[in-house]
Order: structure tokens, then sequence, then C-alpha cells
């Protein structure tokens, strides 16, 4: 099971950042797998994504860490289903962007749309990284790594937005990223989550990328609920 856990601030975030820098970096536990944290621009709250095997252990992690960074006012957590993990070339260009693309859909469109974003032909200047339902203000997340804003814009506007049963999309960027586990242990995440478990299809690639660490970068903007 995965799970995203947002860590709200009382004032600082870059206190929440460094906490978890300093106590999620490769930590070891037979249950519980930190894999990345992220900031959204405009966002304040740090997100980290697990992995876990025990939801009750999963609990009193949270519990006992929470309660040892002062700085952390409260927390909310999205479970994420039926992940699927995207191959990306290792020769992708350089100074590309992570983003998160937000999608509401109408619950009857829930599977049509998902299995048509897992087998969606995407333009060579876009690479997704993952996408799962996330069953809450937003029903699918995506991580779509492109080089800016206008790309992101144009494809969401052009193959999701325009999807049967897509109610409305939003997009932010990633300003900050770091991988929590090591790169052996984040190959062998993707793989078992690969996107060709749900679509039946050979995989095109490995995962060698590792798109989950990129600089704190200077694309400022956020895009409106309505694409």
């Amino acid at each position: 099971m995965m799970l995203m856990v947002r860590l709200h601030p009382k004032y600082e975030l870059k206190k929440v950042w460094d906490f978890v820098e300093a106590e999620f970096n490769e930590y070891q536990s037979k249950d519980i797998h930190p894999l990345w944290a992220s900031h959204l621009e405009n966002r304040n709250y740090v997100n980290v994504l697990f992995e876990t095997n025990d939801v009750d252990a999963m609990a009193e992690f949270l519990i006992d860490e929470v309660n040892r960074c002062e700085e952390i006012a409260y927390t909310r957590t999205i479970t994420l289903m039926k992940p699927a993990f995207f191959p990306v070339p290792r020769d992708v260009p350089e100074n590309l962007r992570r983003f998160v693309i937000r999608v509401q859909v109408r619950a009857q469109a829930y599977k049509e749309v998902y299995e048509k974003l897992l087998r969606m032909k995407r333009p060579i200047d876009t690479y997704f990284g993952y996408s799962a339902y996330s069953f809450g203000y937003d029903d699918i997340r995506i991580s779509a790594i492109v080089k800016d804003w206008d790309t992101i814009r144009k494809f969401v506007r052009e193959n999701i937005t325009s999807l049967e049963g897509v109610k409305a999309a939003s997009i932010d960027i990633v300003c900050r990223s770091k991988r929590l586990t090591t790169p052996e242990r984040w190959r062998e995440h993707q793989r078992k989550y690969s996107v060709a478990r749900l679509t039946g299809e050979p995989s095109k690639g490995d995962y060698e990328y590792d798109w989950t660490f990129t600089e704190e970068c200077d694309v400022h903007g956020a895009l409106p609920d309505e694409i």
C-alpha cells in the first residue's frame, strides 16, 4: 500500500523539510519505507510518500515521528490506489521539471478515464512518472515530467480535460524533491508497481532515470483549477 502524508508546519516549512531529510532518509523498517519527499510551489506542506504493508504500524510510526517535530501542526494522509509507475528513458533532455496533475472525474467514469491515462500516447517531450487513484478532492494524481508550463498546460488541455468524464484538472509544480530510499530500492518499487502489470502490455524501457530528485527550480506560477 502507498500512502502520501502531508506534513503542515506551524510557521516554518523549512524546519519540517529539514526534519524529514534528517529522520526519514534511508529509514529502515520491515513494514514502512519512506520513498520520497516533495514540496509543491505555493503549497504550505511537505509531501512524504510511503510504502507500507501494515497500516497499524504506519499509524504508530506517524504518531511517534510527528511527536518528535514540534514544528508540525497537523497532517493529512492520502491513499494512492492502483499506482502505476512508468519507465522514463535514461536519455531524457536536461532541465526537465516535475509537475503534479490533479484530476477530478465523474464517479461513473473512474475506470474508463484511468485506463485511458495508463495507455495514453504522449508527445515526445512529455513523460509520466506515476499515476494513481487518490479518491478525495482529487480522484486521480499524475506525476508528469516536462520542460515548462507551456508544455504541461497544452498537454493537459488537449489530452486530459478533453476526456469524457473528466470534470476538471489542476497543475502544481514540484519545486523541491528528494529520494528517501536507496536507488536500488527505488527501482525495485517502480518495477513492483509498474504500469505493465495493469495494462498487460510489455514495458518499454527500464526504471533507471531518477525523477524523484530535482533541484529547487525557478519556474514560478500556478494554473487555475479549471484549464
